[in-house]
């Protein structure tokens, strides 16, 4: 079944150069704040006896410390790893095996993969003592952060052999700690008992199993393996603290803000508007707890009592990123102040479970157009970009998206519980039409694809059950598509059509259930040549003057920001990032589809009462 996104009052973010934006309030909180990195993840590597028996040409203790190096030096900026090791301690002797079960040392905590510390820790391995995967697993958890998304990622050439504990039963003790934790096995040149027990640990803690038969494949897969385990949502922005009612709202300038929000919590934030300018703010919120997540942004009222325009996001999911967002006009007219000029206040409310959860803010402004530019385009078809696969890596949320450089073919592998990103960048005049495709498995998995444009408005989404076959979405002629980035092209409310331009276009791919890893690949087709833009009025002035500063140009051809990212108000470039909207799997089992009238109240609210 496919939703595509509500065309009502499209509502969003959009980057814009204003002069301006540094001289207006960032708020009390208004601090940068560290970003949080990709999600922690604990290398766990079986250095026991059989680890210095022969791969081919070499020892399997080399192979693996060649692939663990190869894995630090194409590490992605901001990746956090960790190396435990087991076996290197003791002998292999039955006199030893009470140490050498006890035998796990964290040789590297977990830290930026950069340096050459693991790199170097990895040398210092000598294989000499017992298998114990049990205790092993437990200090790996042990060295990791106690919340949020975080991995540990097993390599091991055969079966424990100081059982108990039964590693597949620490696996689920582990996964009893929280969803946030994850074990990814990898076997190398494993045995059937051996791949048996590991893939009972991956599937006892909702991770994957990778086989390595030899040593390239070991290099390959442990990357994969380990790049996928980083991939995890990145709140980024600056630090807020939402007033606690319209009159105390926090003053934001044009940026990116970083905030966290209880549940049914309601925090308050200001922004100054000039007139003829167009506001625009985006809500995003990060959960892994069961049970429905709503999202509400709201402009309000100038008396602070009912709104202006409003939006809410749903998800039902246990991984979800909610989104709403909402856009206004300084135009002077409207009830309630709503379209005035000068300071205006919006509020966020989140309804959910579980403890606080991080809430990006995004707040930007557009001058008025004065020529809107080219008339108005059909939307494009999708084109067969031809070229051989190119393998990728994606992200884990729009701020770690993969960036695709134009119309080919892009290919990874997608395991349950995974949110993959990757962005397309289109400028004015171009069009972007793209299909994904997800292998078949033994297991049913629930796969959505979305279609999101630069200010995190959802054009369009695409959900299946995915069994035995491969799965094509938006195949043939109904692919996921846009018109040209042209101005006019926002004022036709049409699917696929909602506010069109220029800026990065996000492809969002997940997974839900159980099961193993599933091939994906996304054909992307880029069409249209590049024009100039709208010619807007000018880029910077007082709130709530139309009057363009002394010595400034009464027009500008395009105060919208080309270069990738967002900047916030101190000047840092920062990435954005948000997925989410409705979720209404066709072709899954009835445990797993949501009803009818669930499906109903999951469809993304949105309403206005001025143009």
């Amino acid at each position: 079944m496919r939703s595509r996104a509500l065309p009502a009052c499209a509502a969003a973010v959009l980057t814009v150069a204003l002069g301006a934006a540094s001289a207006l309030s960032a708020g009390p909180a208004a601090h940068a704040t560290e970003l949080e990195g990709l999600a922690p993840v604990m290398l766990v590597l079986d250095a026991s006896g059989s680890m210095n028996e022969r791969a081919a040409t070499e020892t399997r203790i080399d192979v693996a410390r060649k692939a663990i190096t190869t894995l630090v030096d194409t590490a992605p900026e901001g990746s956090r790893l960790g190396l435990t090791v087991y076996g290197t301690g003791q002998s292999g002797s039955t006199t030893d095996r009470a140490d050498g079960c006890r035998d796990v040392t964290v040789v590297q905590p977990v830290g930026s993969a950069r340096g050459p510390d693991l790199k170097a820790a990895v040398q210092e391995i000598r294989p000499m003592g017992w298998t114990p995967m049990g205790p092993a697993l437990r200090k790996a958890a042990a060295a990791l952060p106690t919340e949020g998304p975080r991995s540990i990622v097993l390599v091991s050439d055969g079966e424990d052999t100081c059982a108990p504990p039964e590693p597949c039963q620490v696996a689920r003790e582990l996964a009893a700690q929280g969803v946030d934790m994850r074990v990814h096995t990898v076997g190398f040149a494993a045995d059937p008992k051996t791949r048996a027990q590991l893939t009972c640990i991956a599937r006892a803690s909702g991770g994957t199993y990778a086989d390595a038969p030899d040593a390239a494949s070991l290099e390959r897969e442990l990357t994969r393996v380990t790049q996928r385990a980083l991939r995890g949502y990145e709140p980024t922005g600056i630090a807020v603290d939402g007033g606690p009612d319209p009159a105390r709202a926090a003053a934001l300038a044009p940026g990116s803000y970083l905030d966290e929000l209880a549940d049914k919590e309601v925090k308050y934030y200001a922004m100054d508007v000039p007139a003829g300018y167009t506001a625009y703010v985006s809500g995003t919120t990060i959960s892994r707890i069961k049970g429905l997540e709503a999202l509400d942004v709201k402009q309000i009222g100038e008396r602070g009592s009912g709104f202006c325009t409003s939006d809410t996001g749903l998800d039902q999911n246990l991984s979800k990123v909610v989104t709403a967002s909402v856009r206004w006009t300084a135009s002077g007219t409207g009830a309630d102040g709503c379209g005035r000029p000068g300071r205006q206040v919006f509020s966020v409310t989140r309804r959910g479970t579980g403890p606080p959860a991080p809430l990006e803010l995004q707040v930007l402004l557009e001058p008025q157009a004065l020529d809107p530019g080219p008339a108005e385009a059909d939307i494009a078809r999708y084109t067969e970009p031809g070229g051989a696969a190119r393998p990728v890596v994606g992200g884990g949320s729009f701020a770690s998206a993969t960036t695709l450089p134009g119309s080919g073919h892009y290919t990874d592998t997608l395991a349950p519980g995974e949110w993959a990103f990757y962005r397309v960048r289109l400028d004015w005049g171009q069009s972007l039409a793209f299909q994904a495709r997800v292998g078949g498995g033994k297991e049913i998995i629930g796969v959505q694809t979305h279609f999101y444009n630069p200010i995190r408005e959802q054009l369009a989404q695409d959900s299946w059950g995915v069994h035995d076959t491969e799965h094509i979405f938006a195949k043939g002629l109904d692919p996921f598509a846009t018109r040209p980035v042209r101005f006019r092209n926002r004022s036709d409310r049409q699917q696929e059509v909602a506010d069109m331009l220029p800026g990065w276009y996000y492809i969002a791919v997940s997974a839900q259930g159980e099961g193993e890893l599933r091939s994906l690949a996304v054909d992307v087709s880029v069409t249209g040549s590049k024009e100039p833009g709208p010619v807007y009025a000018h880029a910077s002035g007082p709130a709530g003057s139309s009057t363009p500063p002394a010595n400034e140009s009464p027009a500008t051809r395009n105060p919208i920001r080309t270069e990738p990212g967002l900047t916030d108000s101190s000047g840092r470039d920062e990435k954005s990032a948000a997925y989410g909207g409705p979720l209404v799997w066709a072709g899954l089992p009835a445990a797993i589809v949501l009803g009818a009238g669930l499906a109903a109240l999951l469809l993304r609210r949105r309403s206005s009462r001025n143009a």
